[in-house]
């Protein structure tokens, strides 16, 4: 219906008319959507196997970490400012936090209550990364002494380090021109369960804003600066 509106509306006063997007213009956004829909999947399955390497030993069975949709990644050329990707996170199914927070439990785990409960030693969130690569300038609001391990907290840093990743990698892709910017625009995706049973997660809506000069990612590519040097000049918002 929003399609057939935009298609027989007239506007009250005339408008500039852009470029026409050429096809395979389209076609590189839309690979590059792919991609950032693997670097969120890639994400989870980091965040998987880390809960059952902590858990191994400790429990019978495994405790499961499932996200309660698929990721959406959406793109657009923007003329004269550059690519943008507006990416959508799933979240971990609430059922699956209450299994972790029961394992974690003094009294399931037939623990001391004096003791308190099992502390998990763990790489702190800034510097947790499959591939033993800090990330600078992480976010601070995650950045808490590591004590208990959070697999919401420690999901958000796999999804954000692979977008980056992919930011780096994969940057070829997209159609880079100077004096623009790719901006990948990354947020809890909207809640697919029933409200009483979102809240359970304790989600706050937080966006992350991953922005970085056309400039800088063409000169990665032809090999006149490092990765690591490309990383540095990526800007980290949170909206």
């Amino acid at each position: 219906m929003f399609g057939v509106v935009l298609a027989v509306a007239q506007p009250a006063i005339a408008q500039q008319t852009g470029p026409e997007t050429n096809p395979a213009v389209k076609d590189q956004v839309t690979r590059f959507e792919d991609l950032l829909k693997m670097a969120v999947k890639e994400a989870g399955q980091l965040l998987v196997r880390q809960v059952d390497a902590m858990t191994a030993s400790q429990a019978q069975t495994k405790i499961p970490m499932n996200f309660d949709a698929a990721p959406i990644a959406s793109g657009v050329v923007i003329p004269g400012i550059g690519p943008h990707f507006d990416v959508q996170i799933p979240g971990i199914l609430p059922s699956n936090l209450q299994i972790w927070a029961l394992y974690n439990d003094p009294v399931f785990r037939k623990v001391d209550p004096r003791q308190g409960a099992r502390q998990v030693a763990t790489t702190p969130p800034d510097k947790v990364s499959a591939t033993n690569n800090a990330l600078p300038n992480a976010d601070a609001m995650t950045n808490s002494p590591a004590v208990d391990f959070d697999p919401t907290r420690a999901y958000t840093n796999f999804a954000r380090e692979k977008l980056i990743e992919t930011l780096l990698d994969y940057s070829k892709v997209l159609p880079l021109k100077g004096g623009e910017s790719v901006v990948i625009v990354a947020k809890d995706m909207a809640d697919v369960l029933p409200v009483p049973f979102t809240q359970l997660s304790g989600r706050v809506p937080r966006q992350l804003i991953l922005s970085i000069k056309s400039e800088d990612l063409i000169a990665l590519n032809d090999g006149k600066i490092t990765r690591d040097e490309a990383k540095q000049r990526i800007v980290d918002t949170r909206f």
